[in-house]
């Protein structure tokens, strides 16, 4: 069977239980069960693994047992690097008007450096721009590219194998195309390293400056530079073990509901990291009894729904280090007002 005519019974099908697939008792293991992944395979993509490849050169990776915040549903590869996620829904969820799927699938592909993503709940098939800041009040048609109704992918199923098939892909018309699709800059343009960077930047200078007014030994840009950069070290480090649901789950936050605590939860934290971890990283005197709790307290904030759009279990480790890299060729400087 041709993937025309596969595709015009998957079609069928759901069209003639249209009302069954629609009851919220339809979940959404059994739609992409019964719907996406044979969508996914008319598309070309090898959704079980028949070729037996080894687990880190699937072309396809498929979540069914994380929560909804953790990973995507799909990511589908280029010999195992991730060129786009695919977020699944059931038909119950209308993703054409809903936008907190839609929200969340442009999260997902932001934070991974991906030119698009895929929302679908087989009713439709979305493909959103993910090269644009994702905020949590967008609306649904924010960054929304494509979108096609199941009643129309027959009709166009050579525009939509044109730019997310397996060969699309494969064959590098994928980037090509994309890249020059959404080459265009601009303010919500930025992507997740250049605007984590300017964050960590901006929490150097409100760090810096305060320990630098105070005097003493952090009168020394060279100490300044050393003991800003750690205590940064240490909070985003917390942080990332949390997305990965790494021991030290979801303390960090939980240290900034009393600033009367603060400092004394935030320490018995290090301390608790530097015993499980024993990296040296937390091995140090700890520069937070000299810092403002407002100022912790913001910067923590700021790594946490509604203020962040960083999903730390998406974002690549080899993406940290790229940022780290950058941080570390700007260096601090007192300008005449004595700030830093």
């Amino acid at each position: 069977m041709d993937r025309i005519d596969a595709l015009k019974q998957l079609v069928k099908r759901f069209d003639e239980n249209y009302k069954e697939y629609k009851r919220d008792t339809y979940n959404e293991h059994s739609c992409r069960d019964e719907f996406i992944n044979p969508f996914l395979e008319i598309l070309g993509w090898d959704v079980t693994n028949s070729k037996g490849l080894v687990p880190q050169y699937r072309e396809v990776i498929a979540e069914y047992h994380a929560s909804s915040s953790d990973r995507p549903d799909y990511s589908l590869t280029l010999r195992g690097v991730s060129k786009f996620f695919v977020e699944a829904k059931k038909p119950h969820v209308d993703i054409s008007k809903d936008p907190s799927p839609a929200v969340q699938a442009r999260k997902y592909g932001w934070n991974a450096k991906h030119k698009i993503a895929v929302l679908t709940n087989f009713e439709y098939f979305i493909i959103y721009d993910t090269t644009t800041v994702p905020h949590d009040n967008d609306k649904c048609s924010v960054s929304r590219y494509r979108i096609y109704k199941y009643t129309e992918y027959v009709e166009k199923l050579d525009e939509i194998i044109k730019l997310v098939s397996r060969d699309s892909v494969y064959s590098g018309d994928f980037d090509k195309y994309f890249s020059e699709t959404f080459a265009g800059a601009g303010s919500q343009k930025q992507q997740v390293d250049v605007l984590f960077l300017k964050q960590i930047n901006d929490w150097r200078i409100a760090l810096s400056n305060e320990l630098y007014a105070k005097g003493g030994r952090y009168a020394s840009l060279d100490v300044l530079n050393d003991v800003v950069q750690e205590f940064i070290n240490q909070i985003v480090f917390i942080r990332i073990c949390e997305d990965k649901n790494l021991p030290l789950y979801h303390k960090l936050k939980d240290t900034i509901t009393d600033s009367a605590t603060l400092q004394k939860e935030l320490e018995a934290l290090f301390r608790d990291a530097d015993k499980r971890y024993n990296s040296g990283m937390f091995s140090g005197d700890y520069i937070i009894f000299d810092l403002n709790n407002s100022v912790i307290a913001d910067m923590i904030k700021g790594l946490y729904y509604p203020q962040s759009p960083y999903l730390f279990s998406i974002i690549e480790p080899n993406m940290l280090g790229k940022i780290y890299e950058m941080f570390l060729t700007e260096q601090f400087t007192i300008l005449d007002n004595g700030k830093i």
